[in-house]
C-alpha cells in the first residue's frame, strides 16, 4: 500500500496547486476499504474539500481496475505562497 499512498499524495498535491500556490503535505489520514491482492491498475481521483487561507484539506480517493473504492485519503496541505516567502528571508551571517 505504499504505493498507494504514494499515488495519493502526489494526486492530492496537484489538485491542490490547481487552486493557486503549491506546498508540502502537513498531515493526512488514509482509510483502507479493500485489500489491493488481485488488483493489477490503480486510479485516483482528488478534491479539494476545504481551500483555507493557510491549510488547504484535500480528499483523494483510490479505486482498483473493478472500479471498487480501496482507499480514501484525506491531507491537509500548506499553501506556501511567494509573498510569505519573500517575508521570511534568512540571513546568510546567522547560518555560518
Amino acid at each position: 500500500m505504499a504505493d498507494a499512498c504514494t499515488l495519493a499524495d502526489t494526486v492530492a498535491g496537484f489538485a491542490a496547486a490547481s487552486c493557486g500556490f503549491e506546498g508540502p503535505t502537513l498531515s493526512g489520514n488514509m482509510y483502507f476499504l479493500r485489500p489491493t491482492m488481485g488488483v493489477k491498475k490503480l486510479t485516483c481521483e482528488s478534491r479539494v474539500v476545504k481551500n483555507g487561507k493557510r491549510i488547504r484539506v484535500v480528499e483523494a480517493t483510490i479505486y482498483g481496475d473493478n472500479g471498487q473504492e480501496i482507499s480514501k485519503v484525506f491531507w491537509n496541505i500548506w499553501i506556501c505562497s511567494v509573498k510569505w516567502l519573500s517575508k521570511k528571508k534568512i540571513n546568510s551571517d546567522r547560518i555560518n
